[in-house]
């Protein structure tokens, strides 16, 4: 997880807004505790995670009813996303990204 943090998230501009997804993360969820994520140096807010499915054989896989892995925000306005994950064994990682996804410093 740790080696693909430039792909952690992704700014698309679709019908007029920002979309910030988080796909790669929901991917990876079953090892997280939480996430957080702050937009343009705001205060990072908790991302509820949906629950890993240990039913299935793919218990990290995104269903209907998990909800969509991105919000929307005004076209234009995201330049900064910063991401800050607990890991099921406490540690922290935090990295920032530009609009592009390109870590940048905090």
């Amino acid at each position: 997880m740790l080696a693909t943090k430039a792909n952690w998230v992704s700014v698309r501009e679709f019908d007029g807004q920002d979309l910030l997804y988080v796909t790669h993360l929901w991917s990876w969820r079953c090892g997280l505790s939480e996430m957080r994520s702050g937009i343009n140096g705001a205060l990072p807010e908790t991302w509820v995670l949906p629950p890993c499915h240990m039913d299935l054989a793919t218990p990290n896989a995104i269903l209907e009813q998990d909800g969509l892995p991105f919000r929307r925000y005004p076209l234009q306005t995201i330049t900064r996303v910063s991401i800050d994950l607990l890991f099921d064994d406490e540690t922290v990682e935090t990295v920032t990204v530009n609009r592009a996804g390109q870590p940048v410093s905090p």
